[in-house]
């Protein structure tokens, strides 16, 4: 009876570990080509700081803030907090310029994709998430910021 008991439990155990076996991750493979385009006059003809940040830990994106004064703000903090999880991708744009994004090779295995661009005359300005584009270009304006998949 014991040994009936204990192949049960096995039994349940390696059906339970087969199941999250075939469960599918989500992942980023579609993103390949990122490019910003900084108009004259972007955020009132200054620099912007932009970080496009990969996460590779699904449990990771719900701590994550929903605005980019708030990555901005928080940032080193949350980069020790989740450190291995996520990878950054940190650029300072100028006025007038174009330039495609470096994203790393691992980014394959991400489980989502987030800009956080620093408007600091937009206060709040929405996180854009770029998880589901293949190729995507920001544009950053005088006043605001566009997303355009291409």
């Amino acid at each position: 009876m014991k040994i009936l008991l204990l192949l049960s439990l096995l039994f349940a155990s390696a059906c339970t570990t087969q199941v999250a076996r075939k469960t599918p991750a989500t992942t980023v493979k579609a993103l390949n080509d990122l490019n910003i385009v900084a108009e004259k006059g972007a955020n009132k003809n200054t620099t912007t700081s932009l970080d496009i940040v990969m996460i590779y830990d699904p449990s990771v994106t719900g701590t994550l803030p929903k605005t980019a004064t708030d990555w901005f703000a928080r940032k080193y903090q949350l980069i020790s907090d989740i450190a291995g999880r996520v990878e950054i991708v940190s650029l300072q744009i100028p006025p007038g310029t174009s330039v495609p994004v470096p994203l790393p090779a691992r980014i394959v295995n991400a489980s989502a994709v987030y800009a956080y661009v620093n408007y600091p005359s937009k206060p709040n300005q929405p996180a854009a998430n770029l998880t589901r584009y293949q190729k995507a270009t920001i544009y950053l304006k005088p006043e605001a910021v566009a997303l355009s998949k291409n």
